[in-house]
């Protein structure tokens, strides 16, 4: 079998689809006050992809606010390349209903139109 027959046979593993959004976003760490400014890149109902100028460490949680979602998102980064993070969050069930709403509306409902 030869890479194209490999890769054709390919699925996405992700339980949530994620969507580009390139925005400006803040989180905040632990015990820091002070919310840093960050980039968020995309984004699903499990977690994102950040990038922010303090430098995170797998294993170490935070929250996220977002444009246009009200609630703080704590999350536990999974990956970080030196430059970018990826988050998974860390959501009980109603605001995890939330989120999944903003992302239906957000994306899943633009995508439709």
């Amino acid at each position: 079998m030869g890479l194209l027959d490999k890769l054709g046979r390919w699925r996405e593993q992700r339980r949530h689809p994620r969507h580009g959004i390139i925005s400006t976003a803040w989180i905040r760490i632990a015990d820091d006050p002070v919310p840093h400014v960050c980039v968020l890149w995309d984004i699903s109902e499990g977690g994102a992809w950040i990038r922010c100028a303090p430098q995170l460490h797998v294993g170490e949680t935070a929250t996220l606010r977002i444009n246009g979602f009200a609630p703080a998102l704590p999350f536990i980064v999974r990956d970080h390349d030196g430059e970018a993070a990826h988050v998974a969050f860390t959501l009980g069930g109603e605001l995890k209903q939330q989120l999944g709403l903003w992302v239906t509306r957000n994306f899943h409902n633009a995508a439709a139109a």
